[in-house]
């Protein structure tokens, strides 16, 4: 019995050595799709920045055309100047940045630095707005937790088991053959032999074995009725943890579609506001608050974007559907 018993438990012990694998598996998965989230969005950021310094050059340089004919003051360029300083400046903290994000990327791929990596996706990829999850239908099981708090509930059944089966009378059983040589004569002691053979059965029966081992039992219960309240607290924790990851995922997907579209409104604002520069009916102050409207509304878009897909991930962690 306890051979039967030590050789279900290897089992047991495999199962759970796999499922811890697996989580840690898991847990590098949600890392690696965390760390790309945010190589991409650096890109996005820059791509942005340079976009907006683009815009600055030629309106810096149309303003330096008009100041030197008497059109535009001083001031107005400098206001200028300083703007697209700072866009200068922004891009070159973000490609920093960027370079920073991918190489913590690579050391979650387990990729050595310096290798060569390329993203063939870009934030445009991924259709944030449409993303849909369906947390009502979810099984807390398909959660690698729950296995494993339900392996260590079969691993707790069996010590207990075999603790109790210590109780139980064993029988035992033998058998023994030999031969027997005799002779008066030392050079005829094995001319002739004689078979001798036993067979038996024993039986034991612990009758006191003192109170020790009935306290273990107690504790092999307690235990295990422990390790049964844990995973239906764990079943209840996973649930809250899907909930508070769908309503944060809701907020952020909500915001980033606000934020995107108030980018877009920016845009158009700091574009109008170029044109009526160029036309003379608004100062260079205009332009430099548009402008720095325009890059804080960029800079919400792609915190929410990120916040976005950082929250979607932790949502299907949630909800076991990382694997």
């Amino acid at each position: 019995s306890d051979y039967f018993i030590g050789l279900k438990a290897s089992r047991v012990y495999k199962d759970l050595a796999q499922k811890n694998f697996k989580r840690t598996e898991i847990d590098i998965r949600v890392a690696i799709a965390k760390a790309y989230y945010t190589v991409l969005t650096n890109q996005e950021n820059i791509r942005l920045s340079k976009s907006n310094m683009e815009q600055l050059a030629k309106t810096l340089n149309d303003t330096k055309a008009r100041y030197e004919v008497g059109v535009a003051e001083r001031v107005d360029v400098d206001r200028i100047q300083v703007s697209y300083n700072n866009v200068v400046t922004d891009i070159e903290n973000n490609i920093r940045l960027l370079v920073y994000a991918t190489e913590l990327l690579k050391f979650q791929m387990g990729m050595p630095q310096e290798a060569n990596l390329e993203l063939t996706e870009t934030v445009e990829d991924f259709n944030v707005q449409e993303y849909i999850e369906d947390t009502i239908n979810y099984r807390i099981e398909d959660r690698v937790e729950y296995g494993i708090q339900s392996t260590q509930i079969a691993l707790n059944e069996l010590n207990l088991k075999s603790k109790k089966m210590a109780y139980l009378p064993s029988l035992s059983g033998y058998i023994n053959y030999g031969w027997n040589y005799f002779s008066g004569a030392f050079s005829d002691l094995y001319k002739m032999g004689y078979g001798s053979s036993a067979v038996g059965l024993a039986l034991t029966w612990p009758i006191f074995t003192g109170t020790e081992r009935l306290h273990q039992i107690r504790e092999l219960k307690i235990t295990l009725e422990q390790s049964q309240n844990n995973l239906n607290y764990l079943g209840q924790q996973i649930q809250v943890e899907v909930s508070s990851a769908n309503t944060q995922y809701l907020n952020n997907k909500a915001l980033y579609a606000t934020q995107k579209e108030n980018m877009a409104l920016t845009q158009g604002i700091y574009d109008r506001i170029v044109l009526k520069f160029e036309q003379g009916v608004a100062t260079s102050l205009d332009v430099t608050s548009a402008e720095s409207d325009l890059k804080n509304a960029q800079v919400q878009y792609v915190t929410a974007l990120l916040n976005t897909l950082v929250s979607k991930t932790d949502l299907d962690k949630a909800m076991g559907k990382i694997r």
